[in-house]
């Protein structure tokens, strides 16, 4: 994964994390160069956060390689 600075296309929060970066691009496709923070990645997919984290969970457990 690339060490660039990304930010929240919502919120402008910076330095996202991996797995923000990583259910971004799981989610939208590996291609996408807008990302989100949980708070506002979860609010577009109208859950929760901790829906949100269980779904990673979810992608980790399978073996997902975004996730690694």
């Amino acid at each position: 994964m690339p060490n660039k600075e990304t930010y929240c296309s919502v919120c402008y929060k910076t330095k996202l994390s991996k797995n923000e970066i990583a259910v971004c691009k799981k989610i939208l496709g590996r291609k996408i160069v807008n990302f989100f923070c949980m708070e506002c990645f979860a609010d577009y997919l109208e859950l929760t956060v901790e829906e949100l984290e269980m779904k990673i969970e979810d992608f980790k457990n399978q073996g997902c390689q975004l996730f690694k």
